[in-house]
């Protein structure tokens, strides 16, 4: 039976009045949004405005819904629950999981920069996988406050919490994790998010963003 949660829609609104949405896909490396492409200066205005939301109070709260979010989806309780994007019967899921990891993505990276440095990326793998991090990160979230499961009243104290947890820039791991399965979407746009969830796992990397501008 399917007991992922079945409104992600709601963690996605919540998640994105704090930031717009286009700002997160371009801070990710979209090089065009509806057709029209991503000039330098675009690139410049949105890693401003992603850089107050992320030192903003806005910033937390729209990283801890993606975080609950992907943790009712990833999780059973402590039960380990594979997630293949191109088989999800909720058709709008997809949409929403990718949106997710950006924003984790987005938030660590612009506060902690790349999970390794460049000058030490030869011969290197992620630090952990997309399992280890979510609930590492999940896990410290539920032990300082006390909870049973992440739920989103708690939001305020999770936000004191979540300056206290280390690495939370250790995203190569997820980002990997969910690539291939968007490889094999049906949706053209969903297929669209594995360069970017390439891009991000390469710049956690150490690697600098793969935009041209013309």
């Amino acid at each position: 039976m399917e007991r992922r949660c079945k409104f992600p829609a709601y963690h996605i609104g919540q998640t994105f009045m704090g930031i717009k949405q286009y700002d997160i896909i371009i801070y990710a490396g979209a090089t065009n949004r509806m057709s029209v492409k991503t000039t330098e200066r675009d690139y410049k205005v949105v890693k401003e405005r992603i850089e107050a939301w992320a030192n903003s109070p806005k910033g937390a709260v729209s990283v801890l819904q993606s975080y609950i979010f992907l943790w009712e989806l990833m999780f059973d309780k402590e039960m380990e629950k594979t997630y293949n994007p191109s088989l999800d019967p909720v058709f709008y899921r997809p949409n929403a999981v990718a949106s997710a990891l950006f924003v984790v993505w987005a938030y660590n990276y612009c506060l902690f920069g790349p999970e390794v440095r460049a000058s030490e990326e030869h011969n290197w793998s992620a630090t952990e996988n997309g399992y280890s991090y979510m609930r590492r990160v999940c896990g410290a979230l539920l032990i300082d406050s006390g909870d049973s499961t992440l739920v989103t009243k708690n939001i305020p104290e999770y936000c004191s919490i979540l300056p206290t947890i280390p690495r939370t820039n250790n995203l190569v791991g997820l980002m990997m994790q969910f690539l291939d399965g968007f490889s094999h979407c049906s949706s053209e746009v969903c297929r669209e998010y594995v360069g970017l969830l390439g891009n991000c796992a390469g710049r956690s990397m150490g690697r600098s963003t793969s935009l041209s501008f013309s």
